[in-house]
């Protein structure tokens, strides 16, 4: 694969994940990297890791991404919280020093996992 014509290539992962709340639960990510033009080393291009429910008898898509922690070169790391009504193309930039790092995976998988149950229970999500 390429990007912009430079090489790339890629790790993920699809999971499913019990969570205590309506819906089949899948956790995902994706890392994309790029060689770094100067050493050739392995640079991160973009990264996304998300949650993903089916199966949820909401008015919602068959299939939707409620949260994903993205990095991308051009934004930086962003929150992306699917919002039916604007078609999911809010992206709310994190500011700081450690906008062109990596999310830390562990905090973010912590969040996902237990959380956001947790958040969308106390929103009213069915059980």
């Amino acid at each position: 694969k390429s990007i912009d014509n430079q090489p790339m290539w890629e790790t993920s992962f699809r999971s499913p994940v019990p969570l205590e709340v309506k819906g089949t639960w899948t956790l995902h990510g994706c890392w994309r990297f790029v060689s770094d033009p100067v050493n050739q080393a392995a640079m991160l291009f973009e990264s996304s890791t998300g949650l993903t429910v089916a199966n949820h008898g909401l008015p919602l898509a068959d299939e939707a991404c409620l949260i994903r922690y993205d990095l991308d070169q051009e934004r930086g790391r962003h929150l992306n919280v699917h919002q039916p009504v604007i078609a999911s193309k809010a992206h709310w930039a994190i500011p700081g020093q450690t906008l062109f790092d990596d999310w830390p995976l562990k905090p973010v998988l912590e969040l996902l996992l237990t959380e956001t149950a947790r958040d969308l229970q106390n929103a009213g999500w069915p059980a």
